[in-house]
């Protein structure tokens, strides 16, 4: 039995703006959402308008009126800790400001936010 790819899709638009989003960035949340995410119980909120939408059938949609899910935001130390090891730029900061899908968060986090959690992950050797 083939397993259907469970991730909100890039490049897609927001069900609340219409704004294509080029990277949802769900793995800057607390990774113990993560699955929650993926059956429909978490809204996360869209970078371009801030409308909260549901990843369900396989699809970003709008959270349903009928549905209450847990709202949850992007933290930025999980975005500095994900900046420092995948991103070409290799901290937060230069990500929001020279690639295109971060640069869709650059008023997502304060510009402390940003200074800190920097300075937070790059000092953490895990990472």
């Amino acid at each position: 039995m083939v397993r259907p790819i469970v991730a909100y899709p890039a490049n897609v638009a927001c069900p609340a703006c219409g704004g294509v989003v080029q990277d949802w960035h769900t793995e800057w949340t607390d990774p113990s959402h993560g699955t929650d995410f993926y059956k429909g119980k978490r809204a996360l909120d869209c970078p371009l308008c801030g409308g909260w939408v549901l990843y369900k059938d396989q699809k970003v949609q709008a959270v349903p009126a009928h549905d209450d899910p847990e709202k949850t935001r992007r933290r930025p130390l999980q975005a500095a800790r994900w900046a420092k090891s995948q991103s070409r730029q290799g901290n937060l900061r230069d990500y929001l400001d020279q690639s295109a899908p971060g640069r869709q968060y650059q008023d997502y986090f304060t510009d402390q936010e940003v200074l800190d959690a920097d300075t937070d992950a790059q000092a953490d050797s895990r990472y």
